[in-house]
């Protein structure tokens, strides 16, 4: 398959397990994103072992690339914890657009430490990527920018593109899939750490499996199950695909788009945890700040 239709299946499974982990974090973790990571990483620890241990013997790995990409992982889920208290405060379909941030954090990185180049067009490209950003967060209602929500997405973005550009170049050395096990393990076993630190969130994890046992379980399958196939493929299509940055806008740009069209359906299913979308003036102002967006990323792929 070409590289971009790596790019648009993550975007549609991604854009799925947002709204998962919206539904998990506010039906029950409402007030204990920590303890929310750190389950999430019990289960992402399970996912990176079986792949591991699968691809062991036709992918070896020296213990020095193990060793790095695992410190990318960790790396890889310290970028998220912010994004996990934006979507505590505000909606899946406020949140996830601001992803499309992502690969201008790509485009700087990309240009100071591996020689890619910056044109002028992508500069005003990306100029119009964070002006329409900022339409996305204002509050009609309250009159006010949601300055909170976009500089926790701005610090998840800068991580995020950190991780894209490290996991290329190290991608280069070994197959895909190891990469991304060792990449799980490593994130995995950092927010499961968060158990030995913070003991309540891990008494009130434990209540919450003894209530709803099934439900929960299924639930981080699901989301885990997303997760990690997006990953995968992600991981394969920076493998592949001309450049980092390709990647990461192909990807954002239609992830947005996904999320709109999930939220419809996921505010049916779960209207306690999903705000059901209006089709009122503010929505069609978001669409166009949100298509605006898309522009911009696709200007930058030219």
């Amino acid at each position: 398959m070409p590289w971009w239709i790596y790019c648009i299946i993550p975007a549609f499974l991604w854009g799925m397990n947002n709204l998962v982990d919206q539904h998990i974090l506010r039906k029950h973790f409402p007030n204990d994103a920590l303890g929310f990571m750190a389950m999430c990483g019990v289960f992402s620890t399970i996912s990176g072992l079986v792949i591991v241990l699968y691809s062991a013997q036709d992918y070896p790995v020296t213990l020095t690339q193990a060793l790095l990409f695992l410190a990318l992982g960790v790396f890889s889920n310290i970028a998220h914890i912010p994004y996990s208290k934006a979507l505590q405060i505000d909606e899946a379909s406020i949140v996830v657009p601001l992803f499309q941030l992502i690969p201008i954090f790509v485009f700087i990185i990309a240009w100071l430490f591996l020689g890619e180049t910056i044109t002028t067009t992508q500069f005003l490209a990306s100029a119009l990527i964070i002006i329409a950003a900022m339409g996305v967060l204002y509050d009609f209602k309250a009159i006010r920018f949601k300055f909170e929500t976009l500089i926790l997405m701005l610090l998840t973005g800068l991580g995020v593109g950190i991780f894209t550009v490290l996991s290329r170049y190290l991608g280069q050395e070994i197959h895909w899939i190891p990469l991304a096990g060792y990449i799980m393990i490593g994130g995995g076993l950092f927010s499961a750490s968060i158990f030995l630190t913070k003991k309540n969130s891990f008494s009130n994890s434990i209540a919450l499996f003894k209530a709803s046992p099934k439900n929960l379980v299924l639930l981080f399958i699901l989301m885990e199950l997303l997760c990690r196939s997006s990953m995968l493929l992600f991981q394969k299509a920076l493998t592949i695909a001309p450049a980092a940055t390709l990647v990461q806008t192909l990807v954002n740009g239609i992830q947005p788009f996904v999320i709109f069209g999930l939220t419809f359906a996921f505010a049916m299913l779960t209207p306690s945890t999903v705000a059901k979308i209006k089709l009122d003036r503010i929505f069609a102002f978001h669409l166009f700040c949100v298509a605006t967006m898309t522009m911009g990323l696709y200007i930058l792929l030219a």
